[in-house]
């Protein structure tokens, strides 16, 4: 035989021999850095993660899938590239190019958003439009017209003479103030036909609260409280945390100062902006106040309309995909946690077992979107008949959370794509976040977790340091809905504390930047001066009082504490919660940065808390620490009319362990008068706390709770929805 071409014959077995294996490989969801180990120990490659990729989180699925392939659509999912290093390792690097430019496309987004929001506003200086006819369901109707008022007038008239860049260069949690007369720490405002806005304001504002002296009522409203029982209301209210405003009044003297407040939002989940100004008088009493966040402009745009009459009726659905037009079927683990956290899932609820909060005790062994998103996302795939590769964002966590039981992969697809992109090719789905570089940014450090969820092991609450340190470093676990399952499971104190905002994030922070010895000296009484502890402390404290949402108190006494697990929610003011005069402004009553003896204080105050022992299930864990007055809610639910539905949701709640209580009042002292309020709060519940029934609760708490429940019976639920919110109303 001819010796070339035996050659070539061995050469071409040689190659065959070598071809790399198709790859079969599964995952619902790991990182970047053991997806790649895993692969490389069952195919014989060397693959690694550089560390911006490693810790991004995956979900794949390849079948008889060539490597090439694989490569190139992982690196697609993580924004990567491959490199080959010199020792042989494919490294899977960040792709700064494109990750630049998922960066700028974030942006760009939010630009557009703002753009959007501002044009929009800008609508409330045109001329009302006429009136204009379409069809609705098939009848002719006209529609009304929209004049904006003068205070949304006003407010508009104050955004027309900013920029734009001024608005998009904040960063998350920071504002800027504009001033007809600013301070060193605002900025020069005076727009075109400012003085016609405001006389038109204080006119529209006169005629509205000119002859108002507060709401007149009945003796006996139709929630069936008489006066002496609002009166009782509103006291507890007091001691609740609620400020009742002062109500609006003439606007009688020069307004000599107006604001224009901008401020974004301190969130990982949103890009929200509001805006809104205040009017001073000539002594710095604020005479009016008004916010809105952009996107609330929506409402004024017309409703599209033309010479030809439209019909309103909503577009066609879209086509169902008949692969996936089939139900989701979970796993027995899936079923298990769902209807574990789902108190209105119907059945006996129960807790999880030993072994699966073990593993989300672990959320740096067992991924958390691992569990139903990461199943989801699997399912379309295989459905699909599809290998996949898909870096998912951790938001999907609370997307993945429904429709379960009764969702089809279809249904599924549809509420997953609004956190994710999905790119279909031929034989091959690709999934990456909808904004790659904010989920990047946002990504929950599964570590961190893992190490406050051992510290919390056996406890049903965490101690105030542990959950301090942790949220010195890490971002609020109410943000994280990848977080929420193992913190539910394994630390059901920290989840109650932190989804019902009986803390604030930022004081926790505060807190738990200080030194040990600094906590001590505070619960101890000794001031601490917050320009002597210096560096990331100052910042934090800066942060608070200068950042989106600062709130001050200028009354010479605490307020009360907002007491209790529901009532809290909608009532966790930081001060009093109204804007009286300059002194609710840091950039006024602060222009020149925090005052060198600026100090922290704390009060500590005891009182107690209950653990109800006969609820099992999400209740047990959500209700570990009612105070007086949410246990009297909570009676008060199975009483209320026609509300036997209502209450079937919820325990009756007659046996107990009762727990000590430590209220923590901390006050950033500022300047003379003005002071930040926040709360945080020490639980303890003694490991032999003897289990009690109703009658042996202590005998004030049980007062205060049978006070709450009562008055509840009588109406007070539609009391509190009728209470006003603010100096004055948006109008």
């Amino acid at each position: 035989m001819n010796a070339t071409l035996v050659l070539a014959s061995l050469l071409t077995l040689s190659t065959r021999q070598d071809a790399p294996k198709p790859l079969t490989f599964e995952t619902a969801g790991t990182t970047v850095a053991k997806a790649l180990e895993s692969i490389s120990k069952s195919a014989g490659v060397n693959w690694k993660a550089a560390p911006q990729t490693a810790p991004d989180i995956v979900v794949l699925r390849f079948e008889n899938a060539a490597l090439g392939e694989v490569k190139e659509k992982l690196a697609r999912a993580v924004s990567g590239k491959w490199e080959t290093q010199t020792d042989g390792t494919e490294l899977l690097v960040a792709d700064e190019n494109q990750r630049r430019d998922e960066q700028r496309a974030d942006e760009s987004a939010y630009i557009e958003s703002l753009k959007k929001g501002l044009q929009s506003m800008a609508k409330a200086l045109e001329p009302p439009k006429k009136p204009e006819k379409r069809v609705v369901d098939g009848e002719e109707v006209e529609e009304e017209s929209y004049e904006a008022s003068a205070g949304h007038k006003l407010l508009a008239r104050l955004v027309s003479a900013i920029r734009l860049s001024d608005i998009s260069s904040l960063k998350p949690g920071e504002r800027t103030v504009f001033s007809t007369n600013p301070t060193a720490m605002q900025r020069a405002i005076r727009p075109q036909g400012l003085d016609q806005a405001i006389a038109e304001y204080v006119k529209f504002h006169n005629d509205v609260y000119g002859n108002t002296g507060g709401v007149e009522t009945g003796p006996v409203d139709e929630g069936g409280m008489t006066d002496a029982d609002r009166k009782q209301a509103m006291d507890l209210m007091k001691q609740l945390g609620y400020e009742e405003p002062k109500q609006p009044g003439k606007i009688q003297t020069a307004v000599a100062k107006v604001l224009l407040v901008v401020e974004r939002s301190d969130s990982s989940r949103g890009d929200s902006v509001q805006v809104g100004y205040r009017l001073f008088d000539p002594s710095g009493k604020c005479l009016a106040t008004q916010q809105m966040s952009l996107g609330g402009w929506d409402y004024m745009e017309a409703v599209p309309a033309s010479s030809s009459v439209q019909d309103t009726k909503e577009p066609p659905a879209k086509p169902v995909d008949p692969d996936l037009n089939v139900p989701f079927k979970p796993s027995d683990e899936v079923v298990e946690l769902i209807k574990s956290m789902n108190p209105m899932g119907g059945g006996e609820p129960k807790d999880v077992s030993d072994a699966l909060r073990a593993k989300l005790a672990r959320p740096d062994e067992y991924e958390p979107l691992s569990y139903i998103a990461g199943q989801q996302i699997l399912a379309i795939a295989t459905a699909k008949k599809a290998n996949l590769a898909a870096c998912v964002p951790d938001e999907i966590a609370e997307t993945g959370m429904t429709p379960m039981g009764e969702g089809t992969l279809a249904a599924i697809k549809e509420g997953l794509e609004r956190e994710t992109k999905w790119e279909a090719a031929t034989g091959w789905i690709v999934v990456r976040p909808d904004a790659p570089a904010k989920s990047r940014a946002h990504r929950l450090d599964r570590v961190a977790l893992a190490q406050f969820l051992a510290k919390c092991a056996g406890r049903d609450v965490p101690t105030l340091d542990m959950i301090a340190d942790y949220a010195a470093k890490n971002e609020p676990l109410v943000e994280s809905p990848a977080a929420m399952p193992g913190v539910f499971f394994v630390c059901p104190g920290a989840f109650r504390i932190v989804m019902t905002y009986q803390a604030s994030w930022d004081m926790l922070r505060l807190y738990g930047l200080l030194s040990p010895g600094t906590r001590q000296s505070l619960k101890q009484g000794q001031p601490v001066s917050i320009g002597a502890m210096g560096g990331p402390v100052s910042a934090q404290v800066r942060k608070m009082v200068y950042g989106t949402g600062a709130d001050f108190t200028t009354s010479p006494t605490d307020p009360n504490r907002p007491r209790g697990l529901f009532v809290g929610m909608g009532m966790g003011m930081r001060g009093d919660g109204q804007i009286e005069d300059f002194r609710h402004e840091p950039t006024e009553f602060m222009p020149n940065g925090l005052p060198g003896n600026a100090t922290l204080t704390v009060r500590s105050a005891q009182s107690s808390y209950v653990a109800p022992t006969d609820t099992k299930g999400f209740f047990a864990k959500f209700l570990n620490g009612l105070g007086p007055e949410d246990l009297g809610m909570l009676w008060s639910f199975s009483d209320m009319p026609n509300g036997a539905e209502f209450a079937s949701m919820f325990p009756k709640a007659t046996k107990f362990k009762v727990g000590s209580r430590e209220e923590l009042t901390f006050s950033i002292n500022l300047v003379q008068g003005v002071r930040q309020i926040h709360y945080l709060q020490e639980d303890t519940m003694p490991k032999d706390a003897a289990e009690v029934t109703k009658d042996q609760l202590p005998k004030d708490f049980l007062e205060r709770a049978q006070m709450m429940a009562d008055l509840m019976k009588k109406g007070f639920g539609q009391f509190m929805r009728g209470v006003p919110g603010g100096a004055v109303p948006p109008r």
